[in-house]
């Protein structure tokens, strides 16, 4: 279960990050929703201020040879950020469904490399009213939740909208 905070968190509750699954959205509402998806996202990142960066600064004592950020649970541990994670073990999956993935936290990679392409695959073969497809984006929808509050709460602890000109990155330095 996700802390409280996550369920709370203002920017969540205004909004910001939308609920509307593709079950709710029917397939005209998926269709609209997957063409407006590409300007939506570069809307999105006008005003992206790079986060990473601004924690790398911050704590650059910290940084390996080889590194250019912090991963993330560093640079909340450094912050005193309470990161408390998504955990698999929280989700219920047949045998299997997720055998790729050898962690028990749920992380970004992840999302790119084995969830979002279930989560895709189950859509295009309309299994979205599944158990097992409620499951995942209930994962999905907790783990983009916890992730955005912590990083706002990053966002804030190194200086809020101080760093936004200094870090400000647009979306095709960001690709």
């Amino acid at each position: 279960m996700r802390p409280a905070r996550y369920r709370a968190h203002p920017h969540l509750q205004r909004g910001l990050v939308r609920r509307d699954t593709p079950a709710q959205l029917g397939s005209r509402g998926r269709r609209a929703n997957r063409s407006a998806f590409r300007p939506a996202i570069e809307r999105l990142f006008e005003d992206h201020v790079d986060v990473a960066l601004a924690a790398a600064d911050e704590y650059a004592d910290e940084l390996w040879d080889d590194q250019h950020v912090l991963p993330d649970w560093k640079a909340y541990k450094l912050a005193g950020i309470d990161n408390a994670g998504v955990w698999y073990e929280d989700y219920r999956f047949p045998e299997g469904y997720l055998a790729e993935i050898d962690e028990s936290a749920v992380q970004g990679k992840h999302v790119g490399r084995v969830l979002g392409t279930k989560y895709v695959e189950n859509v295009d073969a309309g299994l979205e009213e599944t158990s097992v497809h409620r499951e995942l984006t209930r994962l999905l929808t907790d783990y983009g939740e916890s992730d955005v509050a912590d990083l706002i709460e990053l966002y804030v602890s190194l200086g809020g909208p101080a760093l936004d000109e200094q870090y400000r990155r647009p979306a095709p330095a960001i690709v």
